[in-house]
C-alpha cells in the first residue's frame, strides 16, 4: 500500500509557478525497533531555474519540499514526542545534505526557533546559507527546514538565492514564500 502524500497547497504552488519534480517514498532512517519512511514532494521554482540554466546548468537552487512519515511498526501511544530530537536530527541532517549535493557549499545552520503551522502544531524551525558558485558565479542560499508532530510527523523547507541579478524578487519575498507553503503542509 502506497504511503499517503503530505498535504501541500496545490492549487496556490501551480498558481505561484511551482513545478511537481518528485514524488518519492524511501526508508528515512532506522531505530532499533523500527524503520522510518518518508514520502516527499518537492517543487521547484521552473521560471528562475531557466533564467539560471546559463549559468549554473540543471541545478535546482530555489525548491520546497514536504515529507510525510510513517512508522514500521507504527508508534504506539506517546511515543512521538519520545523519538521527536531523533527525527529532527535526521532531518538536519538530510536536509544539509540536500543542499550539498545540489551543489551548496559551506553549509551551516544559522538559526533555531519555533513556528506555529496552520494545524497549530509547533514546529521546530531551522535556518541555513551556504554558497553555490559554478563557472565564474557564486550567489548566496538561504534554506530553511521544519520539523513538527501533529497526527504524524512532517517535515518541509526549501531554499532560494539571496539575490539574483535581474530578479525583481528579494530575498524576504522568498522567505516569506517558504515559510508560507511550510505552514500550509499538513
Amino acid at each position: 500500500m502506497a504511503e499517503p502524500p503530505p498535504a501541500v497547497p496545490e492549487e496556490r504552488l501551480d498558481a505561484e509557478g511551482w513545478e511537481r519534480i518528485e514524488d518519492t517514498t524511501e526508508m528515512r532512517f532506522r531505530l532499533p525497533t523500527l524503520t522510518v519512511t518518508g514520502r516527499t514532494l518537492v517543487y521547484e521554482d521552473a521560471d528562475l531555474r531557466e533564467r539560471l540554466r546559463p549559468a549554473v546548468g540543471d541545478t535546482t537552487l530555489r525548491f520546497f519540499f514536504a515529507t510525510r512519515l510513517s512508522f514500521s511498526p507504527p508508534l504506539g501511544p506517546g511515543m512521538g514526542p519520545m523519538i521527536r530530537s531523533t527525527v529532527v536530527r535526521e532531518a538536519k541532517q538530510a536536509f544539509a545534505e540536500d543542499l550539498e549535493a545540489r551543489g551548496i557549499g559551506d553549509v551551516e545552520q544559522t538559526t533555531r526557533q519555533r513556528m506555529r503551522v496552520e494545524t497549530g502544531d509547533r514546529a521546530t524551525l531551522l535556518g541555513y546559507r551556504g554558497r553555490f558558485d559554478a563557472e565564474g558565479e557564486s550567489m548566496g542560499i538561504e534554506g530553511w527546514l521544519a520539523v513538527w508532530l501533529g497526527d504524524g510527523f512532517r517535515i518541509a523547507g526549501g531554499a532560494h538565492p539571496r539575490s539574483v541579478e535581474g530578479v525583481d524578487a528579494t530575498p524576504g519575498e522568498w522567505r516569506e514564500e517558504v515559510l508560507d507553503l511550510i505552514r500550509d503542509v499538513g
